[in-house]
């Protein structure tokens, strides 16, 4: 077994020059990282940093031996958004929150939002062939953009329903601005204490005032309507769950926390992959 210094990567300059691009452009640096050193890289910068390229080092970490990789400090940045859902949080907490929250992701739970992702991708596709007719038959289209909000809509009507309505905009449009700065705290390592004024911390902080404004209104509402309403959403589900479990149910902050979480993780990853689908099909 190496010893972690043992281990290839950038050293003295290289790795000021490495926080710099990690900055920059993360994806491209990393894949400087992985072309020059190879499948496991360690950056020894603010907070230690081992990546991890190849397939079965990902698998192993993230299922055969998760038991001995702890979520850690880098984890951080994501507090203030997702406080301490399924991504954030460890132990009994998470046991709990994944019985409740993973009874409604099962197979048999997610087939009934299939004419949702079907209706969703035609109004899509519908966009898509109007611009073309506008353009003269053909038309350049930032597909990553189109994924991120196809995959917001479908998450915010599966989620809320109905309930979300004109506030899926301000969602839309903030968890963008969000994860921007998550995403560069979490590659350079450093992330500023909360309580500084800085203009990240006061972006975040008004974001996520928005959001708890929306998502407490709707769990209120929820909460006094939820028996004489019959569409099927996830929120309703889920409070239905929650209330079934009586002294071992999740607070209303943990609720808020996973709906967070389900918001944020469920859209952006998805848009990810969806958008990855398209460039390998397109090579």
């Amino acid at each position: 077994m190496k010893k972690i210094d043992d281990i290839p990567g950038p050293k003295r300059l290289g790795i000021i020059s490495s926080i710099r691009n990690l900055v920059s452009d993360s994806w491209e640096e990393q894949k400087r990282l992985h072309k020059k050193y190879g499948d496991i890289v360690y950056l020894k910068y603010p907070q230690k940093v081992i990546f991890g390229f190849h397939p079965e080092i990902v698998n192993y970490i993230l299922k055969e031996n998760s038991k001995n990789f702890k979520k850690g400090r880098r984890f951080k940045p994501l507090g203030p958004l997702l406080g301490n859902g399924l991504v954030l949080s460890d132990g009994d907490v998470w046991k709990k929150s994944r019985r409740i929250v993973g009874n409604e992701f099962n197979p048999k739970a997610i087939k009934r939002f299939v004419p949702l992702f079907i209706n969703e991708i035609q109004e899509m596709m519908e966009t898509w062939k109007t611009k073309c007719e506008k353009e003269g038959g053909s038309a350049e289209i930032d597909i990553n953009k189109e994924m991120m909000a196809l995959t917001f809509k479908i998450i915010g009507k599966a989620l809320f329903g109905k309930f979300l309505g004109h506030q899926a905009d301000i969602i839309q449009t903030h968890l963008g601005e969000a994860t921007d700065i998550i995403i560069k705290r979490i590659m350079t390592g450093v992330s500023l204490p909360e309580i500084l004024p800085t203009p990240d911390n006061l972006t975040i902080k008004k974001i996520n005032n928005e959001f708890e404004k929306i998502v407490y209104g709707i769990l209120d509402e929820k909460e006094t309507i939820l028996d004489e309403n019959g569409s099927v959403n996830v929120l309703s589900k889920l409070i239905a769950a929650n209330k079934k479990e009586g002294k071992d149910a999740l607070s209303k902050k943990q609720m808020r926390d996973e709906i967070m979480t389900l918001m944020l993780a469920g859209h952006e990853t998805t848009s990810n992959l969806l958008t990855w689908t398209f460039y390998l099909l397109s090579n």
